[in-house]
């Protein structure tokens, strides 16, 4: 063999081996990506200051499938709330064009949820959006419609939400089933509908006798939600819910009372 012969099979022996070193290298990151631990998660949302709106406690999986046993939600201008049990899974293919997208599953005292998030610079958009929550569970963050003690469960089907900076948007609608007050004799009351586009709320019955129909706005760069308009009681159990209607506003005539609700999300 001649030497130009040896030199040029010495070489392609080198970068043979330097191709499978390389290759080798990438699967070992790849790998290290692959099985990166779910602790990197609450890690990484602690990083984002003491004010980030959420904490997840006792995670298991990995980075892109995995839960926590406790979850916490802190709202815009609240303390800490409980959310439940919270399971993750991180969609690969918005990964290859930067976008991040999460699928995320709560059970727990928030009820029971499911959607996608994925951040946008400052603000978050959350898609498909459905599940359940207890009334009991907002009460306390509902103002002065706290003292009424409501019952029931809002059904979620909010196809988009977005929230951050500029505030609170979307569409979609909340149904409250089985609605209720501690305050009334009169259990359930009725079922009801609030829709939602952009920032315009509209309040409508769906069923019941305490009819009750309203319109409102979730404020601009405010988590503070506005609701005005009028409840009225029908059929042969509306004495009995006159003390509800007391309470939500003063009579304007023909039993038709006016109530205002301004609370915080």
């Amino acid at each position: 063999m001649s030497a130009m012969s040896q030199r040029s099979a010495s070489f392609w022996r080198t970068g043979s081996l330097w191709v499978w070193l390389l290759a080798g290298l990438i699967l070992y990151l790849l790998a290290l990506i692959i099985m990166a631990p779910a602790s990197l998660v609450p890690w990484y949302l602690a990083r984002q200051g003491p004010q980030q709106p959420i904490i997840l406690e006792d995670v298991q999986g990995t980075l892109w499938q995995g839960s926590a046993a406790r979850a916490f939600w802190r709202g815009p201008t609240g303390p800490l709330e409980p959310l439940g049990q919270t399971q993750w899974r991180v969609h690969v293919l918005p990964l290859l064009v930067g976008k991040v997208k999460v699928s995320l599953r709560v059970n727990g005292p928030a009820g029971q949820m499911r959607m996608d998030l994925q951040p946008q610079g400052q603000a978050y958009q959350l898609t498909d959006v459905t599940g359940k929550i207890p009334m009991t569970y907002l009460a306390s963050r509902l103002g002065q419609f706290s003292a009424l003690d409501p019952k029931g469960t809002l059904v979620l089907d909010l196809p988009e939400l977005q929230f951050g900076p500029q505030g609170l948007q979307g569409r979609g609608r909340v149904d409250w089933q089985l609605a209720g007050f501690g305050l009334s004799p009169v259990n359930p009351l009725g079922n009801y509908r609030l829709n939602l586009q952009e920032r315009q709320l509209r309040l409508e019955t769906l069923s019941g006798p305490l009819r009750l129909n309203a319109r409102g706005e979730i404020e601009s760069g405010s988590p503070r939600l506005r609701l005005d308009g009028t409840a009225q009681a029908t059929g042969p159990q509306a004495a009995q819910i006159q003390p509800v209607l007391s309470f939500l506003g003063p009579d304007q005539g023909n039993g038709v009372h006016a109530f205002n609700f301004n609370f915080s999300m």
